[in-house]
């Protein structure tokens, strides 16, 4: 038995009533409420017998009412294009979990921008990114030579700080479009060179920004995979040398979707590097040094991760600010804390894996002590770079690491 829709939302575009077919027009006609921002509002006639409810900025003024949403109540919320893409609809669904939604959607901004600038969504050198109601800062992660992406704008004000953004990042020869009202009887494109003066013009609130980014002259990328040269992060020294950082995310063996505790963060560099590799994994970087949560702060805006979630205090205890049970961890720092590995075993999902890594003779003894009692891998690891002796060259060799490596049956 189909069951009937608490509330219904429908995607809308700028021809408003007559782009949408025929099942979605019904459900706005026998709406008794109809919800929404004004804009998408405006786009459909006031009936004497529907009730109207404007969410503003975002809309949670309007979830309590959302929340006591009856089929007989005939709920419809209007929103832009597809409300399953970057839209409206995926938050509703986590929010009203309890509730039947049924989702209508039209066609999405990005298909629309695309269409216009014939670039095709499936080239996996074309990429859709959202800045609206998310991090500016998510877009680093994107901007390499060659992407063409497809910026959803947070308002009119994105295409000129998208422009100084790449100017910065010494792609001011990027090639930018303007895509406004599409769809609709007023459709616009302004077009020019992210180095321009976007300041000069004037966007409406809801705009798509399409990019061909293209880089100067000794302009450095930093790559998504593991192991990025120290010079990519604000650091004081104490940071996870490359080589070892590309040794120690391939010990964790990140999947999509999973969990990663980074225990004495550091300056970031292990989660920052782990969240690069997938969209979907998420990453908790604990550190007691205020110092560093500064920094980790910058290093993973700069590197295009502000999703990091930092957490300010001592290990073991600070890891009872986090509910989610982690996938896989490690710990660069804080081995000597009472408890720490203890509480990392018990918090490790059946699975998971724990990687731990020492350079003190003290905290290398800790290792093998807890490498006779839990089993896995001890493992020695060591580099050397070839420098200049007097008029000879030698390897000069680092610190060597040992590393104890751990899987949760």
């Amino acid at each position: 038995m189909t069951l009937q829709p608490s509330i219904t939302v429908i995607g809308i575009g700028e021809d408003g009533l007559d782009g949408l077919d025929s099942a979605a027009q019904k459900r706005i006609r026998e709406a008794r409420l109809l919800v929404g921002g004004k804009r998408h509002l405006d786009l459909i006639s006031k009936s004497s017998n529907q009730s109207r409810l404007i969410w503003g900025a975002d809309f949670s003024s309007a979830l309590p009412r959302l929340k006591e949403a009856k089929p007989k109540d005939r709920i419809v919320i209007l929103a832009t294009g597809d409300p399953l893409w970057f839209g409206v609809a995926e938050r509703l669904i986590k929010e009203l979990s309890s509730k039947v939604i049924e989702i209508l959607p039209n066609v999405n901004a990005f298909s629309l921008a695309a269409a216009r600038m014939r670039w095709s969504l499936s080239d996996p050198m074309v990429r859709t990114v959202s800045v609206h109601s998310r991090p500016f800062s998510g877009i680093n992660s994107e901007i390499f030579h060659g992407h063409c992406l497809l910026v959803l704008s947070k308002n009119k004000k994105s295409p000129a700080e998208l422009a100084a953004l790449l100017s910065m990042r010494g792609f001011g020869k990027s090639r930018m479009t303007v895509l406004e009202k599409m769809g609709g009887l007023n459709e616009r494109q302004t077009t020019g060179l992210a180095r321009d003066n976007w300041d000069a013009h004037r966007f409406t609130n809801l705009n798509v920004v399409a990019i061909h980014c293209e880089k100067g002259k000794n302009v450095e990328e930093w790559s998504l995979s593991p192991g990025l040269p120290e010079e990519a992060y604000n650091h004081d020294g104490k940071i996870t040398k490359s080589e070892i950082r590309s040794v120690t995310l391939s010990a964790l063996r990140p999947m999509p979707g999973e969990t990663f505790w980074d225990i004495g963060s550091g300056s970031g560099s292990v989660s920052i590097e782990w969240l690069r590799l997938y969209p979907s994994v998420h990453a908790f970087a604990f550190e007691k040094d205020k110092r560093q949560l500064a920094r980790i702060k910058s290093n993973a805006q700069k590197l295009g991760v502000p999703r990091l979630k930092i957490i300010d205090g001592n290990v073991p205890g600070a890891l009872e600010k986090v509910d989610a049970n982690p996938n896989k961890i490690f710990i660069g720092g804080g081995i000597s804390e009472p408890g720490v590995i203890g509480e990392c075993i018990n918090r490790l999902v059946v699975n998971g894996r724990l990687v731990v890594n020492a350079v003190t003779i003290e905290s290398k003894h800790q290792l093998l002590t807890t490498w006779k009692r839990y089993g896995g891998d001890l493992v020695n690891i060591s580099t050397a770079y070839a420098g200049q002796i007097g008029r000879l060259n030698a390897f000069r060799p680092s610190m060597e690491v040992t590393q104890w490596r751990w899987k949760k049956n």
